[in-house]
């Protein structure tokens, strides 16, 4: 996914330091994220301590699954443009060349 512009990035960093984080950081059983690095970026730049970061664990998901299942989070909650759209589209063919057109319009990117 195409990083936040710098006005959603502010808009972000504004919220969580005025609210704090409402939606938790998903991460896989090794640690990895799948959803939030803006967050985690915003949380230390504010300096809230990772103890404080709501987490939830997303366990025994393929790579596959955690690819698509970060890629509709994103695709659901982000206001992209079409170019960023086209973007994600041709990353899913590159991550799985074995998808279908309708599956891509399926998951929103068009």
């Amino acid at each position: 996914m195409p990083d936040l512009s710098e006005v959603e990035y502010a808009e972000l960093k504004r919220d969580i330091s005025e609210r704090g984080i409402q939606v938790p950081v998903e991460y896989d059983e090794s640690g990895n994220i799948l959803d939030g690095h803006h967050r985690v970026k915003i949380a230390k730049e504010l300096g809230i301590p990772d103890k404080d970061i709501p987490k939830v664990i997303k366990a025994g998901l393929s790579e596959q699954e955690k690819f698509t299942h970060a890629r509709q989070l994103n695709l659901a909650r982000r206001h992209l443009t079409l170019e960023q759209r086209k973007l994600v589209a041709a990353n899913m063919w590159v991550a799985d060349p074995t998808l279908s057109v309708n599956k891509v319009a399926e998951e929103k990117v068009r």
